[in-house]
């Protein structure tokens, strides 16, 4: 469609079709502009999730759990 959309044809029909049936003429352009917003945003929350989780696995790895343990000891 446009240069740089990334939402699905698919999804701008549901909005179109949608838009036109809730608010007539002014829902033809509407509809599609605020469900391809709704599908860009749920996209990068997702992507953001699992970014984090990702990041949050790695950090996890790279725990010595033998120097924790440790450390807790000296401090008794």
């Amino acid at each position: 469609m446009g240069r740089g959309l990334t939402t699905p044809t698919l999804v701008i029909f549901i909005g179109v079709i949608g838009g036109t049936l809730a608010h007539g003429i002014v829902g033809l352009f509407i509809g599609p502009i605020i469900l391809s917003l709704a599908w860009e945003l749920t996209v990068a929350w997702i992507h953001t999730d699992r970014a984090d989780a990702t990041r949050c696995r790695d950090e996890l790895s790279n725990v010595d759990l033998r120097s924790t343990f440790d450390a807790a000891r000296l401090v008794e």
